[in-house]
């Protein structure tokens, strides 16, 4: 059943669209002398945000890799479903895997101040900031001209950048590859700095800003959310993890604290006896039923770290999932919708 699995999910190598190439075709983004900086809660081995990108050194000379999420969607390495599709290059190609990676740690400590309009609302913005993890890689000048995705601006979604630390945090602990944890660690960093903005009242966890900030781009959020929420806390743990790992003990205690705090905020603000409501709001969606609201849940499980809830809050949350999402839409024939009310609608 695996290998059936792993074999379904490398479809993007026939029908996606891929490129390989090797890696000194693929010169190194122009450095920025005049980037801010601010004060960083990491470690002080760790750059300043706005610093230089690192020049990681690719030993194993694997090249650069770069695939589409479709032919109809022409944006390389769209990293909200890489979420997904990641678990097939790791476990078959873990060195490209692991290529990919490093261009996106790279892309974090990056800026292009090139002004965009975004077609949801019409308003203009910056291309890429630092510290956002981006949506993609880019489209017609991918490495250089990186988020061609321009319906909604990405730097205030709030599931990339712990999404962002999730991956590298399972692909670190599955190659225990050391030399890659260092090179992406300033990018860790970076990410779990920025996001925290998005803090608004100082309890430790990330709230929604009331649009669609996140990969299910036509939905809004509003408050904590149970998607956006589980991925934090799971990107918390994470962090804190790979800090131990790499020697930065400080940085992985103040990651634990905020864990702690924000897993209380969490589940105070959208447990419900059954499972965890979509988002803390007042809307007639805010009690609906996530398929992936337990998104977080599942990184840290794939990557060996302790579960973020109790035991039996977790099986309770899948079975509603399964007993609503599956069963009350064709019967289960057609898989799993995103969401679906109480009602069944």
């Amino acid at each position: 059943m695996v290998q059936i699995t792993l074999f379904n999910e490398l479809y993007f190598l026939v029908a996606g669209g891929t490129v390989w190439i090797d890696s000194d075709l693929s010169s190194s983004l122009p450095e920025d002398s005049d980037l801010p900086l601010h004060n960083s809660t990491c470690n002080s081995t760790v750059p300043l945000i706005g610093s230089s990108p690192p020049d990681f050194d690719d030993k194993e000379n694997v090249g650069k890799f770069l695939y589409l999420e479709g032919v109809e969607y022409f944006m390389w390495c769209t990293y909200d479903v890489h979420f997904y599709a990641s678990f097939a290059l790791l476990d078959l190609f873990p060195k490209i895997e692991l290529s990919i990676q490093r261009d996106f740690a790279r892309a974090v400590l990056r800026e292009d101040k090139t002004r965009v309009r975004f077609l949801a609302d019409g308003t203009w913005g910056t291309r890429k900031v630092i510290g956002a993890v981006p949506h993609d890689l880019g489209a017609h000048d991918p490495w250089h001209e990186l988020n061609a995705y321009n319906i909604h601006d990405t730097s205030r979604w709030k599931d990339l950048n712990p999404r962002f630390v999730l991956q590298v945090y399972r692909d670190f602990a599955a190659t225990d590859d050391m030399s890659f944890g260092k090179d992406v660690w300033p990018a860790v960093c970076t990410a779990m700095e920025y996001i925290e903005q998005f803090d608004r009242d100082g309890d430790c966890m990330i709230e929604n800003d009331g649009f669609p900030d996140q990969t299910y781009d036509a939905w809004t959020v509003l408050g904590v959310s149970a998607y956006c929420g589980c991925l934090w806390l799971a990107a918390l743990q994470a962090a804190a993890a790979m800090a131990r790992s790499l020697g930065h003990g400080d940085y992985a205690d103040r990651c634990m604290v905020k864990f702690a705090k924000a897993k209380h905020v969490f589940e105070a603000k959208l447990w419900n006896g059954s499972y965890f409501n979509y988002d803390s709001g007042t809307s007639y969606s805010s009690r609906s039923i996530q398929a992936d609201q337990l998104a977080g849940q599942w990184y840290t499980a794939s990557s060996g770290l302790p579960p973020l809830f109790d035991e039996d809050r977790i099986k309770c949350t899948l079975q509603k999932i399964f007993d609503y999402n599956v069963m009350r839409v064709k019967g289960g024939r057609i898989g799993a919708v995103n969401g679906i009310t109480q009602m069944g609608r």
